[in-house]
Parts: C-alpha cells; sequence; structure tokens
C-alpha cells in the first residue's frame, strides 16, 4: 500500500515540478528574447543617430545627400562592426537608395517591408528642417536567430538541471515521510499486537475460573447425596 502511494505521490509531484520549471523557462525565455531584441533596436538606433548627424553635418556645408561620395566607406565600415546588421542604406526623398554597404543595392526603391527582418528608418533632415532622406539599417535575421536559439539552448539545458535536482530532493523527502509513515504504522501495529494478546489472556483467565467454578459446584452436589446415605 505504501509503496502504491509512494508511486502516486512521486508522479503527481514530478508533474507539477515539470510544469512550474516548463513555465518558468518559457517566461524566462521570453524576457530575455524582449531584452536581446531590445538591446539590438538600440544598438541599431545608436549606428543609425551617428550616421545620420554625419549626414546632416555634410548638408549644413552644402553637400547634398547624393553627392556625398565618403559614405560608402562608413557604411562598410558600420556594417563590419557588428555582425548582426545585414545592411545599411541611405535613401533620398523619393525613397530611391543613393549609398549602401550592398554597392548592388544602390539605385534600387526596395520597400521598406519586403521581409521580416527587424529593421530601423531614422529621416535625415536638411538646414530648414524638411526632410531630405533617410538611414536604413537592417538586421541579420540568421544572426538574431542564432544567438535566440542558443539562449534558448542554454534555458532548456538549465530547466532540466532544475528539473532533475528538484526530482531528487522530491524523492528524498518523499522517502523520508514515507519511511516515518512506516515507521508509526508499525508501532500502531505492534501496539495492537500487545493488547490482542492481553485480551486473550484474560479470556482464558475468565473461562478458567469459570470452569474451576463448576467442578467445585459439582462436587459438592455429589458430596451432598453421599453424607445424606450416610
Amino acid at each position: 500500500m505504501l509503496q502504491r502511494l509512494s508511486l502516486v505521490l512521486l508522479f503527481a509531484i514530478a508533474a507539477v515540478v515539470a510544469a512550474a520549471l516548463a513555465l518558468g523557462a518559457y517566461l524566462n525565455y521570453g524576457s530575455v528574447k524582449a531584452a536581446y531584441l531590445t538591446q539590438v533596436d538600440s544598438r541599431l538606433k545608436a549606428i543609425g543617430t551617428g550616421i545620420v548627424d554625419d549626414i546632416e553635418i555634410s548638408i549644413s556645408f552644402g553637400i547634398p545627400l547624393a553627392g556625398q561620395e565618403t559614405l560608402e566607406p562608413l557604411l562598410k565600415r558600420e556594417l563590419g562592426i557588428d555582425p548582426t546588421i545585414a545592411a545599411i542604406d541611405v535613401l533620398g526623398s523619393d525613397g530611391i537608395i543613393l549609398h549602401s554597404s550592398d554597392p548592388a543595392r544602390v539605385g534600387d526603391n526596395l520597400p521598406m517591408l519586403d521581409d521580416q527582418s527587424l529593421r530601423l528608418e531614422i529621416p535625415v533632415l536638411n538646414d530648414f528642417g524638411g526632410e531630405a532622406g533617410s538611414v536604413r539599417i537592417i538586421a541579420n535575421q540568421d544572426a538574431l536567430d542564432a544567438n535566440l536559439d542558443g539562449t534558448a539552448i542554454e534555458v532548456r539545458n538549465a530547466a532540466i538541471y532544475a528539473l532533475l535536482g528538484a526530482l531528487a530532493l522530491a524523492v528524498a523527502a518523499l522517502a523520508l515521510l514515507l519511511s516515518g509513515a512506516q515507521r508509526r504504522a508499525q508501532e500502531v501495529n505492534h501496539l495492537a499486537g500487545a493488547d490482542e494478546e492481553t485480551g486473550a489472556s484474560w479470556a482464558f483467565l475468565e473461562v478458567d475460573r469459570a470452569q474451576r467454578a463448576i467442578e467445585d459446584r459439582l462436587a459438592r452436589l455429589e458430596s451432598g447425596p453421599e453424607r445424606a446415605k450416610s
């Protein structure tokens, strides 16, 4: 009975612990993913803002956006610094790519949402506050996914180790509880057996007393008629 109860409790504890750790791992991964994407977005904004500042300074000196030929080396350098960036484009006010870290993209009019990659676009303003163009930074989705997959594996391994540790502690605690319960059951059975033995002894004594009383009475009855004859 105790063994069956221990198995039932063990499976119940394992299910509860597994569900709790799975939920914790899911929430932990979600928070880590959100924090990582926020960090990437901040990095893209910092790079984009720096490029926009350089472009606007050149515009203030009278160099038009299309004529800023020094942008290509700058864009390639920024691209090489951060592997999570796939491309950096400088677009004119009409949406045509004027400068890019990838020369093959120059002259194209690529839509903002041509794929599902994380991207950021920051407007470039002229001296009069009008929009002269924009800087678009496209994240390398493969690199982001690879980093997130690595994080997911780490979270999964941590959850598995935590599950094994929790199950080991649960088994140990259950074993202690069951051993204590078994000892108490044995003590109760021992006391019950002692009470039964005491009750049986008392019953035998009463039967023996009754039998002696009957024998004494029969002996007196037999002796009474013999005295009368004599």
